[in-house]
């Protein structure tokens, strides 16, 4: 298993950005605060995956 010096090195990303609760989105965001670097998002709701967007442009949707 390949052991990462910092979690910047870390590549993230969710499935399913979340609707009624939004965890998907909450994941993100705690994945952010601890250094790691959120690269992907998948969903298949047209509306939540550009919501996806908007709130994480650096991301892949």
């Amino acid at each position: 298993m390949q052991k990462f010096k910092k979690a910047s090195d870390i590549k993230t990303g969710v499935i399913g950005y979340g609707g009624v609760f939004n965890m998907g989105k909450k994941h993100l965001e705690q994945m952010k605060k601890v250094g790691m670097n959120p690269t992907a998002v998948m969903e298949i709701d047209e509306e939540r995956l550009k919501a996806a967007k908007l709130d994480f442009p650096f991301c892949n949707a």
